[in-house]
This record gives C-alpha cells, sequence and structure tokens, in this order.
C-alpha cells in the first residue's frame, strides 16, 4: 500500500464509522475543510434511500447554504436558521403578516419612547430573546403584534414557543442535519432541543471557529454536547482544503495558545494534513508569505499594490479551479482600517488585473440598518401597511404622540397623520413605484426624492432591488476578490488568502490574546486552498507598529519577511 493509499483509507474509516452508525444523535468534531459537505450527502443519500423522502440541514452561516444546497438540494431542504423559521411561521402566524429582518430594530425605538427608562439599557433588544428574558420578551412582542410583522431573531422564539405548547406540531424529517453549532446561542439551542424530540439528529461543530459572540453564541453549548452521554461522538481529522504548511501553523497555533493559558475548555479535535488531494499544492506553496509593508497609508498603498501584483501572477489552473468551484479567486480578510484601504486600491485600479472581467466585492453585514426605503417597500404591497408608516414616519418631529396614541390604542398610524404629511409620502410613494417599474419621472419627482430620501434614481433603483451595483454587474464568468472581516470570511474558501493587520494592538488587540482573536486566525489563515498570506506594517497613523505576537506563534511556518517600501514598489511593482 503506497502512503495515499494509506492516507484515504484511513480518512474512509472515519466516514464509515458515521455512516455505519444507528445512533438517532450523532455529533460530529471537527475542523475546517475536512469534508463535512461529503459527510452530509453520504448519510443524506442514505437517509433517502431508506425513506424516500427529502432531509433538512440548518446552518447559522448564510455563506455555506449556497454551496450546500448545489451539492444537496436534491436530498435535502437546505436553509439557514432564520429562513427556516420564517417557513415555520406562516403555519403558524396568523395570514398576511410581514416579514421584516430588522424589526427589533423598530421595535427597540418604540420601547424608548413607551418605556423612558429603557433609554439607558445599553444591551440590545436581540439579547433578551437570545437569553429567554421572558419579561422584556413579551413586551417587544406586543409591539410586534400591533405591527403584525416579524422579524429575524422574534421568529425564532416565536417558533420556538409554539413548539414548546404544542409539541404536536414539530416537523418530521428522516435526518436532520445541524451545521456550525458552535454559532447558537441559547434561544437556538433550546429549538434545536425541540427538534431533536421528533427527529434523528447529525450535529456538527468546530469550538476552535466560534466567531459570533456578537449574538450570545457560546461554544460551550457544543462543548455541553460533547459530555452529553445522549450523542455518539464522531471525528472527521483530514482538512482537503488547506496545504500541509496552513495545517501545521494552525496546529502550532493552538499549541502555544493553550500553553499561555487561553483556549480553556476547548474540544480536542485531530487536524491532519491530507497528501492525495492536497500534495501538490503543499509542493508549490511551502509556506505561509510574510510580508512586511513600511507604512500604511491613502497614498501610499504599498500592501493594496503588493496584493494586486500576486493576483495579476495567479497561475491560470487557480484561477480555472476558483471559477469551477463558484467561489472567489482571492480574500482579503482584515481590521476594517486596513481592509478599507486596500479595497478601495483595488477597486480603482481593478483595470491592471487583465481582460477577464475581475470583480472586486466588499462583503458587508446589512443586518440591523432600517432605511426609509423599507416603509415604502412595504407600501407598494399593502397601503395600509402599519410597519410601513412606522418606518417612513419616524424622522417626524410630531411623530412620537401619535406613535404613543397608536400603540397604546391599536389605531391605524395613517389615521394619525395629518392630509398635508399624508399627501407628501403618497407622492414620494407613486414616484418609487415608477422607478421600480422602469417608468419615466419628472424632473420635480427627481428632485423631491432627493429631498426626502437623499439619493438619485439609480442608487434608488438599486436598493428597491434588493442588490449591489457590483452584484448588478457580477456573473459566473467573473473572477472575484472579496474583501471582508474574520466573521464574513466565515463559511469561504479562495485560492490565496490575504490576512492585513498583523501588528500588535490592532490583531490582536492585546497580550494574551483573547480567545475570540485565536478563533479569527485561525478561520482566516484555513480560508486558503493554496496560498496565504500574513501581511503586517512598520508605521500606520502616526505612529510606529510592532508585530502581532501571531506572527511569533506561526514563526517556522513563515517565508522570510518580503520587505515593501518605496524602492522595492519602483522596482518589482
Amino acid at each position: 500500500m503506497n502512503n495515499d493509499e494509506f492516507y484515504i483509507r484511513d480518512r474512509d474509516h472515519y466516514l464509515n464509522k458515521i455512516l455505519n452508525s444507528d445512533a438517532p444523535r450523532k455529533l460530529i468534531i471537527a475542523g475546517p475543510g475536512t469534508g463535512k459537505t461529503h459527510t452530509f450527502k453520504k448519510l443524506l443519500e442514505k437517509s433517502s434511500k431508506s425513506s424516500g423522502k427529502k432531509g433538512l440541514v440548518i446552518t447559522f452561516i448564510k455563506n455555506l447554504v449556497n454551496d450546500l444546497d448545489r451539492d444537496l438540494k436534491d436530498l435535502a431542504d437546505v436553509r439557514t436558521f432564520h429562513s427556516f423559521c420564517r417557513f415555520q411561521i406562516t403555519k403558524i402566524k396568523r395570514p398576511h403578516f410581514e416579514y421584516y429582518p430588522n424589526l427589533l430594530r423598530i421595535i427597540e425605538k418604540d420601547l424608548s419612547i413607551l418605556d423612558p427608562s429603557y433609554k439607558k439599557e445599553k444591551t440590545k433588544l436581540d439579547s433578551y430573546f437570545f437569553e429567554l428574558k421572558e419579561k422584556m420578551i413579551d413586551k417587544a412582542l406586543k409591539i410586534g403584534d400591533y405591527y403584525n410583522a416579524v422579524g429575524h431573531t422574534d421568529s425564532v422564539y416565536r417558533v420556538y414557543k409554539y413548539y414548546e405548547l404544542h409539541p404536536e406540531k414539530i416537523p418530521e424529517y428522516p435526518i436532520l442535519l445541524v451545521d456550525e453549532y458552535q454559532d447558537f446561542n441559547l434561544l437556538e439551542t433550546k429549538l434545536i432541543e425541540k427538534l431533536t424530540s421528533k427527529n434523528p439528529i447529525l450535529i456538527v461543530g468546530d469550538d476552535d471557529q466560534a466567531l459570533y459572540t456578537f449574538k450570545n453564541s457560546k461554544p460551550d453549548f457544543l462543548r455541553n454536547l460533547v459530555k452529553d452521554e445522549k450523542y455518539e461522538k464522531f471525528s472527521l481529522p483530514y482538512c482537503q482544503r488547506c496545504t500541509k504548511v496552513i495545517v501545521g501553523a494552525v496546529n502550532k497555533i493552538i499549541e502555544v495558545s493553550k500553553k499561555s493559558g487561553c483556549l480553556k475548555g476547548r474540544i480536542d479535535k485531530p487536524f491532519k494534513y491530507f497528501p492525495p488531494k492536497k500534495g501538490k499544492d503543499s509542493e508549490e506553496n511551502p509556506k505561509i508569505i510574510n510580508v512586511l509593508c513600511s507604512i500604511e497609508k491613502k497614498n501610499c498603498p504599498y500592501a493594496a499594490k503588493y496584493i494586486m501584483n500576486e493576483i495579476i501572477n495567479m497561475p491560470d489552473e487557480y484561477r480555472k479551479e476558483a471559477l469551477n468551484n463558484q467561489e472567489p479567486a482571492a480574500l482579503v480578510i482584515g481590521p476594517k482600517q486596513f481592509l478599507d484601504n486596500a479595497m478601495d486600491f483595488l477597486r480603482k485600479n481593478k483595470n491592471y488585473l487583465g481582460e477577464n472581467g475581475w470583480f472586486i466585492q466588499e462583503k458587508k453585514d446589512k443586518d440591523g440598518m432600517v432605511h426609509i426605503l423599507d416603509g415604502y417597500k412595504l407600501l407598494f404591497s399593502n397601503l395600509n401597511s402599519r410597519l410601513g408608516w412606522r418606518i417612513i414616519l419616524d424622522r417626524e418631529l410630531t411623530f412620537i404622540n401619535n406613535l404613543k396614541e397608536a400603540l397604546a390604542k391599536g389605531k391605524e398610524l395613517i389615521e394619525l397623520i395629518d392630509e398635508k404629511s399624508r399627501r407628501l409620502h403618497l407622492q414620494i410613494l407613486m414616484a418609487l413605484k415608477k422607478i421600480n417599474n422602469q417608468e419615466h419621472i419628472s424632473n420635480d419627482e427627481k428632485e423631491l426624492l432627493k429631498n426626502r430620501i437623499g439619493l438619485s434614481p439609480d442608487d434608488i433603483k438599486i436598493y428597491l432591488e434588493n442588490v449591489t451595483d457590483e452584484c448588478a454587474q457580477e456573473s459566473q464568468n467573473n473572477l472575484k476578490i472579496l474583501c471582508t472581516s474574520f466573521e464574513g470570511s466565515k463559511g469561504l474558501a479562495a485560492q490565496y488568502v490575504f490576512i492585513l493587520g498583523l501588528n500588535q494592538g490592532h490583531f490582536p488587540r492585546q497580550i494574551p490574546p483573547r480567545d475570540i482573536d485565536i478563533y479569527r486566525f485561525i478561520v482566516a489563515l484555513t480560508r486558503a486552498r493554496k496560498r496565504s498570506y500574513v501581511i503586517s506594517y512598520g508605521f500606520f497613523g502616526k505612529g510606529s507598529l510592532n508585530e502581532s505576537i501571531f506572527l511569533n506563534y506561526i514563526k517556522d511556518s513563515l517565508s522570510d519577511p518580503i520587505f515593501i517600501n518605496k524602492d522595492y514598489v519602483k522596482k518589482f511593482l
């Protein structure tokens, strides 16, 4: 048996243990790129063969849904947690309700108007839902009922409470697969428990990738399942995405972090290099590229110039692989203060990348943003939409008293608006409908929209279509560079990954590093299929910078430093 045969047999041994298990509750602890989608497919094929029905796959990560759906759509219904709850709530809430993801932002404002003491609360309303704090939740739901609307977070709670009162209504599937469990919070884990009561389940997680603490997720929920005797535990040790040097660097980060007192309670898991698939890539990319820029300024975008040069020289076979995988050719990841400069430069100079139609995109999460156009969009289909009028009237100085009366007495908001204001908003609505229907609007209407909305007709059209101007130009034939935060990179992969800001005080922000920064570094490194770059700076803003302690953690995995300064740029870039 040659080495490749050994690795393939050993990998398949771990997979077959999962496939051959009859345990109704299974738990896989596995690192990035270890074949979870392939495992899901095999389990769903087995389940479909015996039941003739589709399974259900749930993940919190939006980035994963398209990839999972592409591979599993014939075998399972693939949904984010929120889309699953949105679908379920159509069965349990009165008809014709409105779904507005950012509803809790509106309710927060209403609570502060009705109860001035709430203004002093520094906790976001979502956190009360995440932690199941019933008293505040009840107040919020009453306001949601007035608007006959549900949003992202409250829909999860409503579904959970409904199943608690009506367990016979819990949907049944031949198998339920839950991915990225480390990113779930208390409310979400409680809903998963309800679903588990009626369904065989497989849960997958990795506490080394627990990035979503902003939504009260905790790796402890995953760690508690490891101790739960009702679950049979499995592992998938072989990373089939990353090269040998990246796998080695991740293991070194974990080793050093634990020695320094970090990662307490971490689940030990094997994370191994897989030569049959990554041997050639590992030979071609034996080191993580260590880049030190002398300075970072708008007028000295040395890092961005270096990144562009590397992408220009990316081998054609790497580019083709990115297109075949329908994923970015390059990811640029880092703190916002460094990411913005790089993204601006790449956008302005993308013609230098060649004639293949490169597409530069910034990945932003718009959750939590309420825009006046959202209100008008709701009025398109329902002129009496309470939520639509609520969003539109948020800027009106006289609105507070009207809102108090509406909420207290259940009155229609439209009836409490003076005739002049109502006519103005209806004029705006008619102009917006024309734009939405691609009809001509007059100069007076353009001026009205500019004064009241603050956007041009073209920008309004883009917003109403719910796409960005860049996305409208994107096609599957475009090679893509995606600029994003550490959290935004979850669920993604690319040929090249550039990690910016490897300086003390920026990334990580403190010594010893917080666990969340260790997780961010691991996630960023393991997005790379071929090559990963770590970029630090000698000078930024008004002061000099020191290298990140993370570079010391992985010093044996790094190339000799490449110093990017004025002379280097002139000579090589």
